[in-house]
C-alpha cells in the first residue's frame, strides 16, 4: 500500500465523529468495530470531509444503543439485524448504520459484498493504515473498473445492481454487445441529481467507470 493511501486511512480514522465512536465501543467493550463498504471507497476517492457511515459489529445492537446514549440520537431498528443510529451535530443531521458481522470474520463479511470496490474495510480499533482489502478492491479503485465480488449477492437481491445503475448497462450489453447505453436511458432522477446524498454519488460512478466483463 503507497503513503497516499495510509495518509487517507489515517485522515479517516481521525475524523472527530469515526473517533468518538470508537472511544464508545471501547469503552463499552464492544471492539472490534469496522468502517466499511461505499465510505470507505470514497474516503479513498475524495477524501474523508464527505464521509458517511457505515459499520459492521458482532453486536450491533448493543453498538447502537451506546452511540444513541452518547450522542443523544435516535435508534432505528431495521431487517436484518440492522441498526441506524441518527442524531444531530453542529445543526447537520448525521446517520450511522449498524450492519451485524457475518460470515465469522470481517474478510469474510467483505467477501460477500456485491462488488470489490464495496469489500473494502478499516478497523476502527487497530492499526489506521491497514486496509482490510480481500478482493482487490483498492487495485479496481486505482483502475476505475467495477468489478463484481459475490455473484450469489446480486443473484439474491437483484435490485441492488438498480440502485447501483448497473442494470441498464447490463441489460444493454446484453442486447446489444459492447459498450454503454445512452444517457437518456437512465431513470430521470439519478440523471438530473434529484436523487440525494449516497445514492446519487453511488450511481453517476457506477454509470461511469466501466463493468468489468468477468468475476475474478
Amino acid at each position: 500500500m503507497n503513503r497516499g493511501v495510509e495518509r487517507v486511512l489515517r485522515r479517516v480514522r481521525d475524523h472527530p465523529l469515526l473517533r468518538e465512536v470508537a472511544q464508545v465501543a471501547a469503552e463499552r467493550d464492544l471492539l472490534p468495530v469496522y468502517l466499511v463498504g461505499g465510505c470507505v471507497r470514497n474516503a479513498l476517492l475524495k477524501g474523508p470531509e464527505g464521509l458517511d457511515i457505515d459499520l459492521v459489529s458482532p453486536a450491533p445492537a448493543s453498538l447502537g444503543a451506546a452511540l444513541q446514549d452518547a450522542f443523544a440520537g435516535r435508534l432505528i431498528g431495521f431487517a436484518e439485524g440492522v441498526h441506524r443510529v441518527v442524531f444531530s451535530r453542529r445543526g447537520k443531521r448525521v446517520q450511522v448504520d449498524i450492519a451485524p458481522l457475518r460470515g465469522g470474520s470481517i474478510v469474510e463479511d467483505l467477501r460477500r459484498r456485491d462488488f470489490t470496490i464495496n469489500a473494502l474495510g478499516i478497523s476502527l480499533g487497530e492499526d489506521p493504515t491497514d486496509l482490510i482489502d480481500p478482493t482487490g478492491g483498492l487495485r479496481d479503485l486505482r483502475a476505475r473498473r467495477i468489478r463484481v465480488g459475490d455473484p450469489q449477492v446480486l443473484a439474491e437481491d437483484p435490485l441492488r445492481l438498480l440502485r447501483t445503475g448497473c442494470s441498464t448497462r447490463v441489460r444493454h450489453r446484453r442486447n446489444h454487445g459492447a459498450g454503454d447505453p445512452p444517457a437518456c436511458s437512465l431513470p430521470r432522477a439519478c440523471r438530473t441529481g434529484a436523487a440525494s446524498g449516497r445514492a446519487f454519488w453511488d450511481f453517476q460512478l457506477f454509470r461511469r467507470w466501466p463493468l468489468a466483463d468477468r468475476h475474478g
